[in-house]
């Protein structure tokens, strides 16, 4: 006698058909946000740095004063990432150049930029050495400069005074200024009619409120706060 086919009922297959939407909805959200460019700070207390994310491109902008930005590093990058992409050096000063002699105890650099190797600080050239000695390509900025999905823009530079305004255009999602530049500098820029508009100003020091109304930007982030 013939086994009889059970049914499979229809609260069953709706059952199983929301939990795949569902299933689908939490992949596409994480997607996104994989996808989505994220901004990381490095707490003020340590120096200055941000880390520009994209889900597994990491961009280091400044390497904080000591050890402790690999700790910033390791919150800010997924687990298992031991490959930063790119590190802007964007100054001499110990708050910016004071951990980068740490970096390589946590990670492999592929792309270390910065716009003059004039500068008389020992942090900054022996750690330029010693990436020059690793795997690392090393470039200097000298107007522009495009890499990978980063175009770079020097602005303005003090090299004397360390002092940078840097715009920074990624994949064309977000325009950033970056400025540790005085009030009077700014107002150089501003007589020079340069190009200045943003989605954000990441800056330490002064920001005078003409130069930051100047970018369009929607929002400021004081390293320094």
């Amino acid at each position: 006698m013939p086994t009889p086919k059970k049914k499979i009922s229809l609260k069953l297959i709706l059952f199983i058909l929301s939990q795949l939407i569902i299933l689908a909805v939490i992949c596409f959200s994480l997607n996104l946000r994989r996808d989505r460019l994220q901004i990381s700070y490095l707490n003020p207390q340590y120096g200055h740095a941000f880390l520009l994310n994209q889900g597994d491109r990491q961009m280091l902008f400044g390497t904080g004063n000591d050890s402790r930005i690999n700790e910033f590093l390791g919150k800010n990058m997924p687990f298992f990432d031991r490959h930063l992409d790119f590190l802007y050096l964007l100054s001499p000063k110990k708050k910016y150049i004071g951990g980068a002699k740490y970096l390589l105890e946590r990670v492999t650099l592929e792309k270390v930029v910065t716009h003059t190797t004039q500068y008389q600080s020992s942090l900054f050239r022996n750690f330029w050495t010693t990436a020059q000695e690793t795997r690392a390509s090393t470039s200097l900025l000298r107007d522009s400069l495009t890499s990978d999905h980063l175009y770079l823009e020097k602005i303005f530079s003090d090299d004397k005074r360390g002092e940078l305004i840097l715009r920074i255009n990624f994949a064309n999602q977000k325009k950033i200024i970056f400025s540790n530049t005085s009030p009077r500098h700014q107002e150089e820029v501003l007589d020079s009619d340069r190009d200045l508009v943003a989605d954000l100003v990441i800056y330490d020091g002064e920001l005078s409120e003409k130069f930051y109304l100047s970018t369009g930007a929607r929002d400021r982030v004081s390293l320094g706060e």
